[in-house]
């Protein structure tokens, strides 16, 4: 093992790399809301409407994202340092975050299909298990600086458990109406709206 391994490392090379993922995962989302045909002023209002399921379906996986966004900047700015294996923890979430453009355009293109909620589901479900496991592994090798309280995070990690149940929920649900999935689908991030403390 070298000395590299050995070593703790400061946060900010990671948040920033997880800030520039982020962006261009919000960024690339949008590129999607476009007119399939040339327009027409007769042609425009149909146009508009055909690009409804794309638009919730990005609404959602946009507010989701930032949801993850928010708390793993409040995650890093609770730690003093980053080891090797949190780096490749925090690699392991950003891979499952950079596959959500891709089930966004297939939710948003083929709306009707179960197999589409189902597939946008268990990759939601991936990435909120991936962050779980990163608060967990931050936790257990005591990264946290001293004033955050152990017993609050724990708390959240809980909470954490039920969204990926609902996030399961959601993909199977979508075997029988798509709208309920994005009820499970919507209901998770707007649990985490407001910020817990963590703090004594």
């Amino acid at each position: 093992m070298d000395t590299y391994t050995k070593r703790t490392m400061t946060t900010q090379r990671f948040e920033a790399l997880s800030d520039g993922v982020i962006a261009i995962i919000l960024t690339i989302m949008v590129f999607d809301l476009k007119f399939q045909d040339p327009i027409t002023p007769e042609t425009i209002a149909d146009q508009l409407i055909q690009l409804i399921p794309s638009f919730l379906t990005y609404a959602v996986s946009f507010f989701t994202i930032c949801v993850f966004w928010f708390h793993h900047h409040q995650l890093f700015h609770q730690m003093h340092s980053l080891t090797p294996s949190i780096l490749w923890l925090g690699l392991h979430w950003l891979f499952w975050m950079s596959l959500i453009p891709f089930a966004t355009h297939f939710v948003g293109t083929h709306p009707s299909y179960w197999q589409a909620t189902l597939l946008y589901g268990l990759i939601f479900f991936a990435a909120a298990a991936a962050f779980s496991r990163l608060r967990r592994a931050v936790l257990a090798k005591g990264l946290l600086h001293a004033e955050v309280d152990g017993r609050r995070v724990r708390s959240i990690l809980t909470k954490n458990k039920v969204g990926q149940i609902l996030y399961l929920l959601g993909a199977l649900s979508g075997l029988a109406s798509v709208y309920l999935a994005f009820l499970f689908f919507i209901i998770v991030p707007a649990m985490y709206v407001w910020p817990e403390k963590s703090s004594h």
